[in-house]
């Protein structure tokens, strides 16, 4: 490509940019396209592959798991941050929040916490006594349905920039946003469904039902973010399987998927030939990912106790647990 198309392509993008903030125009958007595509077509730099290392960070840990863990406060919109956190108790009640007993945002937001013992206090109820990694203040946090609110798994946060961040994903789902807190409002950013978009940085979200923002370069110089479950840890019951990471991004290009996998995935079913994101797409996560014996390369465990065993990357077999 020529030092001219390139800053062509680099005026219209900030042009475009200034003068439609949530989608170009379609004659410009058509050459943008095709300047995007021979760059990428020959650059393979950022492809993620999903490898058995890889699909261990999807996994979910189970509460009992968590003793050692490093959890980070996740900040808060503007409207919100008055707010303090009732459900964790302060060893020293001398600080905190009403009752002085309880956090404010201030205190918490963006500090990191390691949860040390977990004791059961019912069904799916727990304690856990935590202490500050930065000055060592100690508290005790109070747990419902597996689930801290307030409160993002470091591990996860760290998985997600050590294998995706600065790599480029499809986006299965339309658009973005931003966040002004200035003004406390959210703005929509354009970004188009089965585009190929570079992630540029990784944060925690504003709450635990996605607790990962992805925030991604949408082409056109501008960037927005989409706000994702990684692995269901520490992620409300009824929110572990949305928002997931193979809901919103793909690591293979749909549009080469054959309309017999385009099927099976439309109508949530599974076939040997799919390959692990095409099966994660249809069915989602596994409860486990076990090693295979034999020539098995991996089993995954589902619900009702389906059992998918994958060979060389692909779906090679379905089976029923005894």
């Amino acid at each position: 490509m020529s030092y001219r198309t390139s800053v062509i392509a680099a005026f219209l993008s900030v042009l475009l940019g200034a003068l439609y903030p949530c989608r170009p125009v379609t004659a410009a958007e058509s050459f943008l396209d095709d300047f995007f595509e021979q760059r990428d077509a020959g650059d393979p730099v950022g492809k993620v592959l999903l490898t058995p290392e890889i699909e261990k960070i999807f996994v979910y840990r189970p509460v009992r798991s968590w003793a050692g863990e490093k959890f980070i406060f996740h900040p808060k919109p503007v409207s919100l941050q008055r707010f303090y956190y009732p459900h964790i108790t302060l060893s020293d009640k001398g600080k905190g929040g009403p009752g002085k007993a309880h956090p404010s945002y201030a205190d918490c937001a963006g500090r990191i916490c390691t949860l040390n013992e977990i004791t059961s206090t019912g069904d799916k109820a727990y304690l856990a006594e935590a202490v500050m990694d930065d000055d060592g203040t100690k508290f005790t946090i109070s747990m419902t349905e597996n689930f801290m609110d307030g409160l993002i798994a470091v591990k996860d946060l760290e998985n997600a920039r050590k294998y995706f961040l600065n790599k480029k994903v499809w986006y299965l789902k339309e658009n973005l946003l931003s966040y002004d807190p200035a003004a406390d409002e959210y703005i929509p950013v354009w970004a188009e469904k089965g585009s190929r978009l570079k992630i540029v940085r990784i944060e925690p979200s504003f709450d635990n039902k996605a607790p990962i923002r992805i925030f991604l370069d949408n082409g056109f110089g501008q960037t927005g973010y989409i706000d994702i479950n990684l692995s269901g840890t520490n992620v409300p019951a009824t929110m572990m399987g949305r928002n997931t990471f193979f809901e919103t991004f793909s690591l293979e290009d749909p549009s080469s998927w054959s309309e017999r996998e385009k099927n099976l995935i439309a109508n949530n079913m599974v076939a040997s030939g799919m390959s692990r994101n095409q099966v994660r797409k249809s069915w989602g996560p596994p409860l486990t990912i076990q090693p295979g014996k034999g020539g098995e390369s991996e089993k995954w465990v589902y619900p009702y106790g389906d059992v998918l065993i994958f060979r060389n990357g692909k779906m090679a077999e379905r089976t029923k647990e005894k």
